[in-house]
């Protein structure tokens, strides 16, 4: 391997590494100051001072960096050179690698750690140094919770290049770290982003707040109003949510008109108003729960003042004391462009509202998953009512349906080919405290493609590698589905799907699925050998409606398939 030379010193050459490891920074987060202390042992005296002085020592550095020119890491174009070092400072491993003997995330050393990687390229070589510090890029990464001297000195690195932003205070509440930040850190901070926010493209602020919440509810107080002219994309994510009404109030004095990406988590919603983020592309909201929104409608609202989206995510945080919500007849806010839209945590009938309450004319990818329940003893919450036409229109014409069994849920996944391919996934978890419900709204949900949506499946796929109740999945219940499929000509059951309840089904004097000619089994239990399996076939074939079957187990400990004559 070739070697690079240290230029600091002169030294004997047994002691070359020991010169190396002096090089090395050694960042102390506890100060104000940027300081890189000497290692133990190494002597900075005045009779070193006079030593670098004399011309042995020149003679000797010059020397030393002729070698390290002629190094062929060296040699390669700056611009390949920096993309290497790019790499290597941004390399650093995740906050959950990083823990204490706790076994708790350590921030104090996942921050001075990303800080090392930075500082420590400098300090190979003085042509690498040199090549570093001309390049802006390599410094507009910013960690505010670096030493101010640090964060100073990056940003005057940065020259006129647009700031990327982070600030993390997911230390414990009560942490020496984060006690440390308030009292000291947080008034750099506000500072610092006071002058220079208006220089970031993005900022991302994560923060773990304590029960009275005071410490951080005064510093965002000051940071939420600063004008942000050249920000494309801000992050906030608050863990408890918070609960104060003004969290989003007038966020950066609505003078953001770059924001592209705006992702907020745990704030409360009730005076948030995007109206002055005109580029906003990309919106993604978490924990919309009533307490957060006020109610449902306030999300229509405010998505009215986003028209240019294209990505959408929603995720609520539902009660049970949520009111109920009917339906719109008529749209609240229309989102032209938006062509992905994902939706999770609501009520049935909030996501029914939602879809309702919006317009998605050019929509090509939804998930939705939502909670059932049932509402003046019936269950008519379903979002298949109310699904955006641009995908409930192409979604109609599958000839393919799958369900997706998991414990208290079902998932309906499609893919349907539709001029641009369309993305859809729909899932809805049930109440597992009261089996009589689980029932009902299961029913309805697997219903609702054929009934609502008029979809005419021919094939037909039912899995799950979930244990799940045949309490639930009864023979009226299977039969009810299939008996909706009538031009369904082939069935394939793959993993643990309880087969009881859905041979007696395909057995029943209505005989539902008149069409079947194959059933494919690829499941963990062999059926072919049990006697209702036999006599479903023998009834079938009884009545002019024969199975062809095909019968694979599934060997669930060596993940191989074993096929069965």
């Amino acid at each position: 391997m070739t070697r690079l030379f240290s230029e600091e010193r002169v030294d004997k050459p047994s002691e070359n590494s020991k010169a190396n490891d002096a090089n090395k920074p050694h960042i102390d987060l506890h100060t104000s100051q940027l300081k890189i202390r000497p290692v133990k042992g190494r002597r900075v005296d005045d009779s070193v001072s006079r030593e670098r002085k004399g011309p042995l020592t020149r003679s000797s550095l010059k020397s030393r960096r002729d070698l390290n020119f002629q190094i062929p890491f060296l040699q390669m174009p700056e611009e390949l050179l920096l993309q290497i070092i790019r790499i290597f400072v941004r390399d650093y491993p995740p906050c959950w690698d990083v823990r204490n003997a706790k076994g708790q995330i350590d921030w104090y050393r996942y921050t001075s750690g990303k800080l090392t990687n930075f500082l420590v390229i400098t300090h190979i070589c003085s042509l690498l140094r040199r090549i570093c510090l001309r390049a802006p890029l390599l410094w507009n990464y910013i960690d505010l919770r670096w030493p101010p001297a640090a964060v100073e000195e990056f940003s005057k690195r940065a020259q006129k290049t647009p700031l990327s932003l982070e600030l993390d205070i997911r230390d414990s509440p009560g942490s020496s770290s984060r006690d440390r930040f308030f009292v000291q850190g947080s008034t750099f901070c506000i500072r610092f982003l006071r002058q220079n926010l208006k220089r970031a493209r993005d900022f991302e602020l994560n923060a773990c707040i304590d029960d009275l919440n005071y410490d951080f509810d005064d510093f965002w107080r000051h940071v939420r109003r600063v004008e942000a002219p050249n920000l494309e994309k801000f992050s906030l994510y608050v863990r408890p949510e918070a609960e104060d009404e003004n969290d989003l109030a007038n966020l950066f004095s609505r003078k953001a008109p770059k924001l592209r990406e705006l992702t907020i988590d745990g704030a409360c919603y009730h005076k948030f108003n995007p109206e002055g983020f005109q580029s906003l592309t990309s919106l993604t909201l978490l924990g919309c729960d009533f307490s957060s929104l006020g109610d449902v409608s306030r999300l229509p609202r405010i998505l009215a003042q986003t028209p240019k989206l294209i990505e959408l995510e929603l995720h609520g945080d539902p009660s049970e004391y949520d009111a109920y919500v009917s339906p719109l007849a008529k749209p609240l806010a229309e989102l032209r462009d938006c062509v992905s839209f994902e939706v999770g945590g609501f009520f049935a009938d909030h996501t029914g509202y939602l879809f309702s309450a919006v317009s998605f004319p050019s929509l090509r990818k939804l998930q939705a998953w939502s909670l059932a329940r049932i509402h003046n003893d019936c269950y008519d919450t379903s979002p298949f009512v109310s699904l955006p036409p641009a995908l409930g229109a192409p979604f109609s014409t599958s000839r393919h349906l799958h369900f997706s069994l998991e414990e208290s849920a079902v998932v309906i996944p499609s893919e349907v080919e539709f001029g641009d391919a369309c993305d859809m996934e729909l899932s809805e978890t049930h109440d597992a405290s009261s089996v009589a419900n689980s029932i009902r709204s299961t029913e309805s949900f697997m219903l609702s493609p054929m009934k609502i949506l008029n979809i005419v499946p021919e094939s037909l796929s039912i899995s799950t590698y979930s244990e799940i109740s045949d309490e639930v999945f009864t023979k009226d219940l299977w039969k009810s589905v299939l008996s909706e499929c009538s031009r369904v000509t082939e069935i394939t059951i793959e993993g643990k799907v309880p087969m009881t309840n859905l041979i007696a089904a395909l057995m029943d004097p209505d005989l539902v699925c008149p069409s079947l000619d194959i059933l494919d089994l690829q499941t963990e239990d062999s059926v072919e050998e049990s006697e209702d399996f036999k006599a479903m076939l023998r009834y079938r074939e009884e009545r002019n409606a024969k199975i062809q079957t095909n019968i694979e187990e599934v060997d669930s400990r060596s993940d191989s398939d074993v096929e069965t004559e």
